[in-house]
């Protein structure tokens, strides 16, 4: 039998767990709470089966089936976030409340991007954390796989990306590889926007110093450099064949469009073009 759809799961939990908020409450005032979001293909798997080592913590990826189905209804409707994220931390508490000594509980999960005011609100303790990847290997990444065609189940050719700067009808209008450098942009303006903590993949996985700095110390949590190295040579999800190579491979016009969606939002973390 496979995993439940997130209708029928989010039916269940809400059923069993609606009334036992206090309850729930009680639990969560008890534990250590942090996400980290992103646009995804950014080494999200691979940074929860690290942090997931550490004593105390349960660290999961993405735990919810189906749940980039909730990211689109987010960007579709934003107030579906608030009773969206009260699920989500009934569902956490169904799955770790009767694990011994958890101390604390953390999602790397770029999914939930678009929840993150509602997570501060409902999580007014977690600690949140924007991690970024250079927009040209992001665009690469996803240029490889289904999304924004017929084939993807979520991210179909009807799915409109939110930004103030184009209208649906401009959107419906793009290339695909223009709507990537779009959501590539428009995602990260927003997680940027509206959070404290921001980290480039490309920093934490050349340094332990910038590890410990940028994702252990404002988590509260500590892991030995020993593992953090040897788990560099454990990638996980990784791209295995690009739609297009890279930055220099582009065609001109590709460049061109890259650098007037994305430039400004690259800058903003230090990124060189």
């Amino acid at each position: 039998m496979g995993l439940p759809t997130l209708k029928i799961y989010r039916f269940f939990i809400d059923f069993k767990y609606s009334k036992r908020d206090k309850e729930i409450n009680d639990w969560f005032d008890k534990k250590k709470v942090f996400f980290i979001v992103s646009t995804g293909r950014t080494a999200t798997k691979w940074l929860s089966h690290l942090l997931n080592q550490i004593d105390g913590y349960l660290v999961t990826h993405e735990p919810v089936p189906e749940e980039a189905k909730a990211h689109r209804i987010a960007c579709e409707n934003p107030e579906s976030t608030i009773p969206y994220i009260m699920f989500r931390k009934r569902e956490i508490y169904s799955r770790c409340r009767s694990l011994p000594g958890l101390y604390g509980y953390g999602e790397v999960n770029g999914n939930l991007r678009r929840h993150i005011l509602s997570i501060s609100k409902i999580f007014p303790g977690a600690a949140i954390i924007h991690l970024v990847r250079d927009g040209r290997d992001v665009v690469r990444s996803v240029l490889s796989r289904t999304a924004f065609t017929e084939k993807h189940s979520v991210y179909n050719e009807t799915f409109i990306q939110p930004t103030y700067e184009l209208t649906a009808e401009a959107w419906l209008q793009l290339s695909r590889f223009e709507k990537f450098c779009w959501v590539w942009k428009a995602e990260n303006e927003f997680i940027r926007k509206n959070t404290f903590f921001h980290t480039r993949i490309e920093d934490i996985t050349s340094s332990y110093a910038l590890f410990k700095e940028q994702i252990l110390e404002p988590l509260g949590l500590e892991l030995e450099e020993d593992i953090w190295r040897v788990s560099l040579q454990h990638p996980k999800n990784v791209t295995k064949e690009y739609a297009i190579g890279s930055w220099d491979d582009w065609t001109a016009e590709q460049q061109k469009q890259f650098i007037r969606i994305c430039s400004k939002e690259m800058q903003e973390y230090g990124y060189e073009i």
